[in-house]
């Protein structure tokens, strides 16, 4: 009896796993599943300090435009019958939501190129936050005294932020990439992508990655800059001053190589390097981890 039923477990399994394909594969098809939305949303930003977008699949895009309000526009291809897209505010908060509708098994079911454009008044905001699972983020030239940005699959780009206090950017497995950015005290984490970063000033930076490399460039030194990584590599460009500034790299297996002219070196074997730049306590400060990543420093 037994034999049996280990005998016909595949079959059982294999009509199960059909029979899910089939339903997904009709509700896709069926009703309005592969229509082009477009649907637009607007809200007054006269008393709103605070921004909170959260989407749960499609890719969400934030910009500064020239009008009062607070736009929010959807575009591609989705079930707009069963989505659920709302533009509300709660005292100082504007609140943008965008549900992906769900199956009978609870799996969310967006056409590809599913977009949230927010468009937003040029205006110091006090808290942004945005969020998805596994949609892109862009953000463009906001300014904000703090920002709060998450993904877990999708990748972010951060372009023209101006943001006085904390930014905390995190991802699990999507790239970090950032141009011309001005955080306080920035803290940028992803589990197995890549952070790309070109100019980023404040008082403090703090990059991390596990398996992924770290690409830093900046003419601006800021006092205080942290890369860290397991596996991947780091690679950092200075293009400005590099006067007093110390440099410590730590690798447990990677080679570090830092070839910056005028640099007196306490330290210099394979894998640990410290130095410093000018007389007396540095003024800036670069210090770079990995486990078995190589690390680059040079000027340009």
């Amino acid at each position: 009896m037994t034999l049996k039923r280990n005998t016909y477990l595949p079959i059982i399994i294999m009509v199960v796993v059909m029979v899910i394909i089939s339903v997904l594969a009709y509700q896709r098809l069926s009703g309005k599943s592969n229509a082009p939305i477009e649907g637009q949303k607007t809200l007054s930003a006269t008393a709103i300090r605070n921004l909170d977008i959260k989407t749960t699949a499609a890719d969400i895009e934030v910009v500064v435009g020239g009008q009062d309000q607070i736009v929010a526009t959807l575009g591609g291809n989705d079930r707009q019958d069963q989505s659920e897209f709302n533009v509300t505010q709660d005292g100082q908060t504007g609140h943008i939501e965008l549900n992906a509708p769900n199956s009978m098994f609870n799996i969310q079911l967006w056409d590809e190129g599913v977009t949230l454009k927010v468009t937003v008044p040029a205006k110091d905001w006090d808290q942004v936050t945005v969020a998805t699972s596994s949609g892109d983020i862009t953000l463009s030239d906001l300014q904000a005294q703090t920002l709060s940005v998450e993904s877990s699959s999708g990748d972010q780009h951060l372009n023209g932020l101006n943001i006085q206090g904390q930014a905390t950017i995190n991802s699990s497995s999507g790239d970090l990439t950032g141009r011309n950015n001005t955080m306080g005290n920035a803290k940028w984490q992803t589990t197995s992508g890549d952070v790309d970063s070109e100019q980023l000033k404040g008082q403090q930076s703090d990059l991390q990655t596990s398996s992924g490399d770290i690409s830093y460039v900046q003419s601006e030194l800021s006092p205080n800059v942290q890369l860290t990584t397991s596996s991947g590599d780091v690679d950092v460009t200075l293009t400005g001053n590099t006067d007093s500034l110390q440099v410590q790299s730590d690798s447990d297996s990677g080679s570090a190589d830092v070839d910056l002219d005028n640099m007196e070196f306490q330290n210099r074997s394979e894998h640990n390097v410290l130095g410093t730049i000018g007389q007396g306590q540095a003024k800036y400060h670069l210090k770079v981890n990995t486990s078995s990543g190589d690390v680059d420093i040079s000027k340009d």
